[in-house]
């Protein structure tokens, strides 16, 4: 006659059966955690085999993304990034990701995936469109399970310079060494306004137009007025 298996879950006796040769099959249902399983076999004449144990984890729960931190910058410009995301654990292979607008989309290369983290690089061409992207990622965890995860962070992306700013009323000789005109930029960006190439004044355009007054000393002086945008696009 053949041997005598007894099969265990969790140190719970689920089936015993009489098995001819040298395999068997056996199937059961797991709910979601740890188990331990445990095979005993006794032969016809009462022999015993020392018990077989295997830990398995049932995983059900799908990934999720815990930390996005693409760029430490909120408005990226033209150029190439370097980031990290953390997902909720272990990754079973590489994922997808991709930054979304409603009209355009950026692919996100992984650097380095170690565990439940993920190096990333991008680059933001200066062909892109404007606008809000949300992270879009495709991942999949060492059990198997796979999510299409839209992150929550926002990515602005600004990738046009500001308006060429401008003086409404420039002066190119004059008797006075206080300088008066009218700044005309671009509303929220920051103005530069340089002297012989040192920066004369600074200020945050919060009009179409603001008032410039320099002191100057005898002699010619290059006035040149750069403005910077959020996205430090200039």
């Amino acid at each position: 006659s053949g041997a005598i298996v007894r099969s265990y879950v969790d140190s719970s006796l689920v089936d015993t059966r009489s098995v001819s040769g040298t395999s068997f099959s056996e199937s059961f249902t797991l709910t979601e955690g740890v188990h331990t399983l445990k095979f005993e076999v006794q032969d016809a004449a009462g022999n015993a085999s020392i018990p077989l144990s295997h830990s398995i984890t049932v995983d059900l729960t799908n990934i999720s993304l815990t930390t996005d931190s693409l760029s430490a910058l909120s408005v990226l410009k033209a150029g190439t990034y370097m980031g990290s995301l953390t997902f909720s654990e272990a990754l079973g292979g590489t994922p997808t990701l991709t930054l979304v607008a409603s009209s355009n989309s950026i692919p996100v290369s992984v650097a380095s995936l170690s565990g439940a983290t993920v190096q990333t690089s991008f680059a933001v061409p200066s062909s892109a469109v404007n606008g809000t992207y949300l992270l879009v990622s495709v991942a999949t965890d060492l059990a198997g399970n796979s999510a299409s995860i839209t992150g929550v962070k926002e990515t602005h992306i600004d990738v046009v310079p500001p308006v060429t700013p401008s003086l409404l009323m420039p002066i190119f000789i004059t008797n006075k060494t206080q300088y008066k005109d009218t700044v005309v930029a671009e509303l929220g960006t920051q103005v530069l306004v340089y002297d012989n190439g040192s920066v004369a004044q600074q200020f945050t355009q919060t009009a179409t137009q603001t008032p410039l007054s320099i002191l100057l000393v005898p002699g010619t002086h290059l006035l040149e007025i750069e403005s910077i945008d959020t996205a430090l696009n200039h």
